[in-house]
């Protein structure tokens, strides 16, 4: 059978703790600036970002991990847990809503190409609340989109690394069309 992979080299780990240690940091005192200016009424939901730098600083070159698939896949899954706290529990009890929905949004993204391992999180997190949650849905995408800027600059600063690997977009007709 296959080896499991080689552990990273010293530099790389150093390189990862840095970035996931800045990214986390800015984030942090981002989410500290929203909960001043909304009198503690708003902050981010912390846990994903500890994911998604996994994936920017331990997976760089993962489909997964690049920006197109991170910000998508969450928008898609997110979207679809929030839409699903529109149905009464006395329709779709929580037990039963949380996996329905959380699979739907999963096959969604694999089927249009954006897997994000993260937006499965993210789906059972939505869905398990009891009304829609938009707000906390546009601060976590602010929190990526800005997570994913910072991981352009900082990773392209180390001379053997990429980031993104691509950005691509498929042509639509192509979205269910590849088996």
């Amino acid at each position: 059978g296959q080896k499991p992979p080689r552990p990273h080299a010293k530099t790389q780990v150093l390189f990862a703790l840095f970035g996931c240690f800045l990214s986390l940091l800015t984030l942090s005192i981002t989410n500290e600036v929203i909960k001043y200016r909304s009198d503690g009424d708003i902050s981010m939901l912390f846990p994903p970002f500890g994911a998604l730098v996994t994936c920017h600083y331990g997976l760089t070159s993962a489909p997964a991990s690049q920006p197109r698939n991170s910000f998508v896949g969450i928008l898609i899954t997110s979207t679809m847990a929030t839409i699903s706290a529109y149905i009464p529990v006395s329709i779709l009890p929580l037990w039963v809503r949380i996996p329905v929905v959380t699979s739907i949004a999963i096959a969604t993204t694999l089927a249009l190409g954006f897997t994000h391992p993260p937006a499965g999180g993210i789906a059972i997190v939505f869905a398990q609340a009891k009304v829609p949650a938009w707000l906390s849905m546009g601060v976590l995408l602010f929190g990526y989109t800005e997570a994913i800027f910072f991981a352009l600059v900082f990773i392209n600063l180390h001379e053997n690394a990429t980031f993104p690997i691509y950005w691509g977009i498929l042509n639509p007709k192509e979205w269910f069309s590849r088996r």
